[in-house]
């Protein structure tokens, strides 16, 4: 389903036009096809993580059960988009229900870091779900690099965090340079650009983009080694590269 910039997403439209039968998410489509009032469009992937983020409040404890569809709805759509929550990290990709995440989940979780009790407040539960860091991690691959770079070039991009951007940089080579037989193109860089950009500066730059690319302990502390300037520069140069990639790929550039 492609959304058009500006354009609002029917969550439980895209659901229904984007699943499988071989999916895990699959187990929910009789529940998800048959509502037929719920407040399920979002403008963008920022609305779509404030909105999970609130319905799995304690205060609407009362009401998981009425909003579980939304739930795996909202989860759907940000497992679809290439999203995983650092503290929870298999959850967005197989959720079970709304209670079992947003009570028995949260609680536990807060009992680990503190301890055992009888009750966990609805105020540590709350700073908790507040503090949860939804990071793209997953590698997507989008129909067209015109699709590519409408993300890139929209305002929904620029309020990512910066790793997050380098995330998507990082994704738009592989979709440029993979080929169908898991080899990587062969472009001549030197010649395209006369001289701007040099193919092992290039190679060079990819292999530091990779640390956003996944979330292990090595590659965070890598991440962790490049300033806000130096990320920045990151995306700019990586924006550059791509365009000239895709102006040689298209015909529009000869060696």
């Amino acid at each position: 389903m492609k959304k058009l910039v500006g354009a609002k997403v029917n969550l439980q439209q895209f659901y229904i036009e984007n699943i499988k039968e071989t999916d895990y998410y699959y187990n929910f489509f009789d529940s998800i096809s048959n509502i037929e009032e719920a407040d399920f469009e979002i403008y963008d992937d920022r609305e779509a993580i404030e909105k999970l983020k609130s319905i799995i409040m304690p205060d609407n404890e009362k009401h998981y059960d009425e909003l579980d569809s939304l739930f795996i709805c909202y989860c759907y759509y940000l497992d679809k988009k290439g999203y995983q929550i650092e503290q929870f990290p298999d959850m967005l990709s197989r959720p079970s229900s709304l209670q079992n995440f947003a009570y028995k989940g949260i609680r536990l979780k807060w009992l680990k870091e503190n301890g055992p009790a009888d009750i966990v407040p609805w105020m540590e539960r709350s700073k908790i779900i507040s503090d949860l860091k939804f990071s793209k991690v997953k590698v997507m691959y989008p129909d067209s690099f015109e699709q590519i770079m409408a993300e890139i070039c929209n305002q929904q991009f620029r309020d990512y965090g910066v790793d997050d951007q380098l995330v998507q940089i990082a994704n738009a080579f592989e979709f440029l340079l993979k080929q169908p037989n898991g080899k990587f193109r062969t472009i001549d860089y030197e010649q395209l650009s006369s001289g701007v950009f040099v193919e092992n500066d290039i190679k060079g730059f990819r292999r530091k983009l990779h640390a956003f690319r996944h979330s292990s302990k090595e590659t965070l502390i890598e991440r962790n080694q490049y300033s806000e300037i130096q990320k920045h520069f990151f995306i700019q140069y990586g924006i550059a590269i791509l365009c000239l990639i895709n102006d040689y790929l298209n015909g529009g550039l000869t060696s």
